[in-house]
Order: structure tokens, then C-alpha cells, then sequence
């Protein structure tokens, strides 16, 4: 399992090359359209990992075994993604087609176009923000199975069968935002006022998880 979330991890290292990729490859004004789009994209295939779980929660725990092969509510889905993936693959290789936009290359020269300086700073807020998002993701991810559990007196399957639909009905939240922002007046709001307002939403998030006196408890917890 551990080898299998480190591969997970550098394949979804891809996303970085899909906004630079989407950066690149639209003009300043179709931008934030061509970011927004590609982030829902991204957001949606999140939200499929949980409703394939929820899916296949009617197998079970035991579910059923051909030769040396078990096929159940936990590994159906890394089957199926296996499949899905090697489908990317093919997509990729055979239909994709890099096309830049407005990229200079080494041996081109134009005494009119001016490369502003690289914003140090800015980028390193950039990177920060994001590193409080993919911890903040990476909290709910691990942390929702066992704590609905406990609060709940859930089995595994429902944990898995309720956690997939509440996160698929999060994503899709995500991903109308992602394209509202690329349709609508909204993506041209001030960004910083955009970020601000994604981190009063965090925030909230952190307020409403933290474990304050007047919630009901004790919690059961899952026996060793």
C-alpha cells in the first residue's frame, strides 16, 4: 500500500505540467478560462476515485476470488484504475499535441518584446498557499474514514460508501466554482481578493473541525 501511494504521488506530480502546460498554451486573455477549466477537469477525476468506492462497496469485504485474484470493495477499484490509466496513456501519446502560444525560442529575437524580471516573492506565496491547500486535502483525505467511524459507529463499507458520495458532492461544488470562474465576470475579480476569500473558507473549516466543549462525546473509538 505504501509503494502504491508513492507511485499515486508521482503520478499526480503531473498536475504541475498541466498549468504550466494550460499557462502556456493560451493567450493572456483566455488564461484564467484555460486554468480554471483544467483545475475542474482535475477536481472531477478526483471526484471519481470516491464514487468508484461507493460503487463497489456491495462487494463487500470478502467479495469473490478467481485463481490467486481477490475482488472486492477494496480492490475492484485499483483494477479499474489500472484500466482507466492505460487509457490516459493511449489518449496521450497518440492525440496529444503540444501548442504554445506566444513562446520565444532561443534563436528568436525581438527587440520589442520586453520579459518582465521573475517575481521571487510572489511565486513563493504562490507555492505557500498551495502547500496550505494540499495540506488541508491531504488532512480530510486521511482523517474522514476514521473519524466518521468513530462518530457514527459506521462499518467499513458504509464509511467508504458515505465518504465517497459527501467528497463527490464537494468536487462538484469545486468544479461548478472552477467554471464559473472561467465563464463568468467573477475570474476577473482581483486575485488576491479571490485568495482571500478560498482562505476565510479554510479557516472555517478549521473552526468547525476543532473539537469544542460544547459537542456531544465521547467519541467511540475503533477497538484495537
Amino acid at each position: 500500500m505504501l509503494a502504491a501511494r508513492i507511485v499515486t504521488g508521482l503520478g499526480v506530480g503531473n498536475i504541475a505540467a498541466l498549468r504550466v502546460y494550460g499557462a502556456t498554451a493560451s493567450t493572456p486573455k483566455d488564461r484564467m478560462k484555460a486554468i480554471s477549466y483544467g483545475t475542474g477537469g482535475y477536481v472531477l477525476g478526483i471526484s471519481f476515485g470516491p464514487v468508484l468506492s461507493a460503487f463497489f462497496t456491495p462487494l463487500g469485504e470478502t467479495g469473490w476470488k478467481m485463481g490467486s485474484i481477490y475482488f472486492n470493495m477494496f480492490t475492484a477499484v485499483a483494477f479499474v484504475m489500472t484500466f482507466v490509466c492505460l487509457a490516459a496513456c493511449f489518449v496521450v501519446h497518440f492525440f496529444f499535441k503540444e501548442n504554445y502560444v506566444g513562446i520565444m525560442d532561443e534563436n528568436e529575437t525581438d527587440s520589442n518584446v520586453v520579459v518582465p524580471n521573475y517575481d521571487l516573492w510572489g511565486a513563493l506565496i504562490c507555492i505557500y498557499l498551495f502547500m496550505i491547500v494540499n495540506i488541508i486535502a491531504t488532512n480530510i483525505e486521511v482523517m474522514s474514514t476514521p473519524l466518521t467511524t468513530v462518530l457514527y459507529d459506521w462499518k467499513d463499507s458504509q464509511s467508504i460508501l458515505y465518504n465517497g458520495i459527501a467528497l463527490c458532492c464537494s468536487c462538484i461544488v469545486s468544479v461548478a466554482l472552477n467554471v464559473i470562474l472561467g465563464s463568468t465576470k467573477l475570474g476577473k475579480l482581483d486575485k488576491r481578493i479571490q485568495m482571500l476569500i478560498g482562505i476565510v473558507f479554510f479557516l472555517l473549516y478549521q473552526v468547525f473541525m476543532y473539537p469544542w466543549s460544547f459537542y456531544s462525546g465521547p467519541l467511540d473509538y475503533i477497538p484495537a
